[in-house]
């Protein structure tokens, strides 16, 4: 069973997520962590649980989820993997990092290597790699079908949905996104997005109003 840490990090309130599987290896996700103090944080945990960072992944190539990519990377000697529609994106990190008047730097190696329906391994565990464009056009979310819980990213919150206004954004390709390839999801599926708390699958289809909104469009 892979256990889910969250670290709520760097002004924007970002999710930065380690999937833990019961052997001690570790899996970094969206490595938003930005002051030193962050950054110390996520590695006093590493550390003090006698964990192994094995690889480090985005869900999308916006300057919030990367500002701990060259921190993280450079420390634990490892790419940054996203999936290959994010690359132009991740590219314009330094830009978009100075408009908001953070200080970036990338890191070394980013490898496009995520793909839709891929499968990561962690320890004796596994989880799917879901591409659901919309938010961006490389977005992808994780989901483990065997411990019942999605990664979202910046896809899908607790009682909203990703902006669509920010470079590769597509509202109706987002929603898209969300009925066919989250929805169809178990409902008790457990949602750790990449802000805010998290929530359940049956729950945003009752309630988030982006959602029921858009599904009474279609009757």
């Amino acid at each position: 069973m892979i256990q889910i840490k969250t670290f709520t990090h760097n002004p924007f309130q970002e999710n930065t997520i380690l999937l833990i599987s019961d052997s001690k290896d570790c899996i970094l996700v969206d490595p938003g962590s930005y002051t030193e103090k962050e950054q110390n944080q996520l590695v006093d945990y590493i550390e003090d649980n006698s964990l192994v960072l094995k690889r480090i992944l985005l869900t999308h190539g916006h300057i919030d989820h990367l500002l701990g990519t060259n921190y993280f990377s450079t420390l634990y000697k490892l790419p940054v993997e996203h999936h290959p529609d994010e690359t132009d994106l991740i590219s314009m990190a330094g830009k978009h990092a100075a408009n908001y008047g953070f200080y970036y730097t990338p890191a070394d190696i980013y490898l496009p290597v995520l793909q839709d329906n891929s499968i990561i391994h962690l320890g004796n565990d596994s989880f799917q790699v879901l591409h659901v464009p919309g938010h961006s056009r490389g977005s992808v979310a994780f989901y483990s079908a065997s411990d019942g819980w999605l990664i979202s990213g910046d896809v899908l919150f607790k009682g909203s949905i990703g902006r669509t206004d920010l470079v590769g954004g597509d509202y109706d390709q987002l929603m898209e996104s969300i009925l066919k390839k989250l929805l169809v999801l178990p409902p008790d599926t457990m949602v750790y997005p990449g802000h805010g708390p998290s929530t359940q699958l049956i729950s945003e289809l009752q309630e988030n109003p982006f959602i029921t909104e858009f599904l009474r469009g279609m009757e």
